[in-house]
């Protein structure tokens, strides 16, 4: 599947396209997210230690995706 991942620290937002997500443990709810370590929405969960996810359905269109996998949140 492709995510939304995105997250904020410091009064400042940034989120990307992902394809690795996994659910860790179900209770508390944890999930693992796989990202360069060079991706500034990597370097802001690092910061703030939270993120959030959004499955992207199939159909979805490619002005999402372009806005958060071609653009940079820098």
């Amino acid at each position: 599947g492709l995510y939304i991942i995105s997250t904020t620290s410091e009064g400042k937002d940034a989120g990307c396209v992902a394809n690795t997500l996994h659910q860790v443990t179900s209770s508390p709810a944890q999930l693992a997210v796989t990202l360069n370590k060079d991706n500034y929405t990597e370097q802001l969960i690092e910061k703030s230690g939270r993120f959030s996810a959004v499955v992207l359905t199939q159909n979805c269109g490619m002005d999402i995706i372009k806005n958060f996998g071609f653009c940079s949140s820098r």
